[in-house]
């Protein structure tokens, strides 16, 4: 190991990156809501990894590993990125070898906010999120990620924002773990950890308001469409929601006709119109027809009464395959909205979970899935698949779900479903117009003290789930 190099000469060099760096904790903290007053952030500790020990250590870290047989290979003062130097770690072709360079942080205040950061170089590793992981630890086992923000060529940095708790003591643990990467490499470039006085984190309310009434029999299109603006205003006058989910295919909804609607067809122009005279965002799948192919599409239609976007269903049944002349989408897509990201699905969607993580990949803060029902259970003649369904996604994703259902009622119930897999509104049979408020900025932390929407992004192994992306393998029945 060549550490001859000395501290100035080693700092001369990180001197671009320095600059690099204070751009991005400028852009971070710009970007992390803090108090009316502005206060400025202190730096309390940072460490660009030059100044080394007898042993080749930064000053005042360890690094740990397991044993013998599962050792990484490290370098101080590695020519980096850039010019830049860093303490290196590499797999030295030990698929199994990992380690973490561990240093202690002392002195912080309790109920304070900090931000930790840490940016590091990668070459050769193709999933930074499992391989890579800047933790900080608390006691034990507990512990919260550094989740990548950015990537800059082959310059990642990584932050955390979090309140400091009162039984650690004023004390927490730099965890810089690396691990299977045999034949990759880190570099350890510098690591930052900031007080922010004041900082309040960030929350966002949403009223979210479902409306599973249904017209009368026999209605013409626009009786149709007229029920339901009269519901819309209903549903604000007695709840004033940010956004109103309706059911899959309301627009057929005891219609003596059905057909399908252009997006620039009186129906939707009258929904428009209703969304801009109350002021409320609204979610529901119509049935579209886009030059003679008619979609399942769920439409998302904002406050000023613009068609913010709209998503085709794309999981067809066999049923709309056989018997209809519905065609299906192609992308999973999330749109941003005043009140976040809103991913949308339409019924048999939401049977296939690699839907809701592809959108929760994608930055979903809330899910909505018109319906028309979900059979699959029944308690004392009621369906409680869409609840147990709504449950398990919440609780897989922590993430808000909200399911309206065409001509809901007791029976098949529509619900709006928290973070935390609680339902917070259920429609009944003599309550048709519902709402319930959900933050999407709440998070849920597990049993390590980690949010779980972290731990799901870097925990996951996606070169294993080769199956699920590969069109050849599901039309081979590999199981009874």
């Amino acid at each position: 190991m060549n550490n001859s190099i000395s501290v100035d000469q080693c700092r001369q060099a990180m001197k671009p990156m320095i600059i690099f760096f204070t751009i991005s904790v400028y852009c971070g903290l710009m970007c992390s809501p803090l108090t009316a007053q502005g206060e400025e952030p202190t730096v309390v500790f940072t460490d660009d990894f030059c100044d080394v020990d007898k042993t080749g250590m930064p000053k005042g870290w360890s690094f740990w590993i397991p044993n013998a047989k599962m050792e990484l290979a490290v370098q101080a003062n590695a020519d980096s990125i850039g010019g830049r130097k860093a303490f290196r770690v590499t797999g030295n072709g030990n698929q199994h070898a990992k380690g973490t360079l561990r240093h202690s942080v002392t002195d912080l205040e309790t109920g304070q906010y900090y931000k930790f950061e840490v940016v590091f170089a990668v070459d050769g590793i193709v999933n930074i999120h499992d391989t890579v992981k800047p933790v900080v630890r608390l006691r034990g086992k507990s512990f919260q990620h550094l989740i990548p923000r950015s990537v800059d060529g082959a310059v990642v940095r990584a932050d955390l924002v979090m309140l400091i708790p009162e039984n650690v003591d004023g004390q927490v643990t730099l965890e810089l773990f690396a691990g299977w990467i045999p034949r990759g490499q880190v570099d350890w470039l510098k690591v930052t950890v900031s007080h922010l006085p004041g900082y309040a984190p960030e929350t966002n309310p949403v009223k979210v308001a479902v409306i599973d009434s249904k017209p009368p029999l026999n209605s013409t299109l626009l009786e149709n469409a007229d029920f339901y603006v009269l519901e819309i205003e209903k549903a604000v006058q007695k709840f004033q929601p940010d956004v109103i989910a309706l059911g899959e295919h309301f627009s057929m909804s005891n219609v003596a006709e059905p057909r399908a609607v252009p997006m620039d067809s009186e129906y939707i122009t009258r929904l428009k119109q209703a969304a801009r005279k109350h002021h409320v965002n609204l979610i529901g799948s119509v049935l579209e027809d886009d030059d003679g192919i008619h979609f399942n599409t769920a439409v998302l239609i904002d406050r000023s009464g613009k068609l913010l976007g709209k998503y085709r269903k794309s999981h067809i049944t066999t049923g709309e395959a056989l018997l209809t002349e519905t065609s299906r989408g192609d992308e999973l897509k999330v749109f941003d909205t005043d009140f976040g990201k809103v991913g949308m699905l339409v019924c048999w969607d939401y049977h296939f979970p690699e839907a809701v993580r592809t959108m929760i990949m994608k930055g979903a803060e809330i899910i909505f899935v018109p319906l028309a029902g979900d059979a699959r259970h029944s308690e004392n003649g009621i369906s409680m698949g869409i609840e147990y369904s709504g449950k398990a996604i919440a609780l897989d994703n922590r993430v808000p779900i909200v399911f309206a259902v065409t001509n809901g009622g007791t029976k098949c119930s529509s619900v709006v479903i928290n973070q935390q897999a609680k339902v917070i509104a259920r429609s009944n049979s003599d309550e048709h117009i519902i709402a319930g408020i959900v933050d999407t900025k709440e998070r849920v932390y597990q049993w390590t003290g980690a949010d779980f929407r972290s731990v799901y992004r870097v925990d996951r192994r996606p070169e294993l789930y080769t199956p699920l992306v590969n069109p050849s393998l599901d039309s081979v029945l590999t199981s009874p």
